[in-house]
């Protein structure tokens, strides 16, 4: 049975990608919590750029790696505030999702906190291509956080396979499907 690792997000967590789980595991993947030894990472947002050095995986799909030169963070969550508030969910899941937001911000601060620094000096630290490993880049069309352009201007990317898919930058564990159809076509 393949093995999948999921790197959340800086405001995200278990309760973010359940249904993501939930039909990983449909489709006979185990998704495992010890990163360095999964076959497949899915790494989202800042968790792309938590990727270690040292793991055994195969493949690894980097979804809206947080790289948009000019524009601030602040910005740039604003902007995907709005795109999620014109998704027209319930007051009840808007009030859930703040506050599982909230709690992983606070859980994981110190360690958003030093990759979050390691970006602003220029260093994205994304992981390298070997002959047995491929990484998979997507960019979701709505992204304010992933430029579209990303390969020009990032060189460390311009190896990587890069996908868009419609969504904004949290499509991932709201709608997984397109994702999970990724992730299998490339293992």
């Amino acid at each position: 049975m393949r093995t999948v690792s999921i790197l959340h997000g800086w405001s995200e967590g278990r309760w973010h990608t359940r249904q993501l789980v939930k039909e990983l595991e449909g489709q006979g993947l185990e998704v495992i919590k010890q990163v360095e030894k999964a076959d497949v990472i899915i790494a989202h947002s800042l968790g792309a750029l938590m990727v270690p050095e040292k793991t055994t995986a195969g493949l690894i799909l980097l979804i809206g790696v947080p790289y948009w030169p000019g524009r601030s963070v602040l910005k740039s969550m604003e902007m995907n505030l709005r795109h999620e508030a014109s998704m027209k969910h319930s007051l009840i899941w808007w009030l859930r999702r703040s506050a599982w937001a909230t709690f992983y911000v606070l859980k994981k601060m110190r360690t958003n906190y030093k990759t979050l620094k390691g970006r602003t000096k220029g260093d994205p630290r994304l992981p390298t291509l070997t002959s047995n490993r491929q990484v998979v880049m997507v960019r979701n069309q709505l992204d304010p956080f992933t430029h579209p352009k990303i390969q020009k201007l990032l060189p460390t990317t311009k190896k990587y396979k890069l996908v868009e898919l419609p969504g904004g930058h949290e499509d991932w564990w709201i709608n997984p499907q397109p994702y999970i159809d990724l992730l299998l076509k490339h293992i």
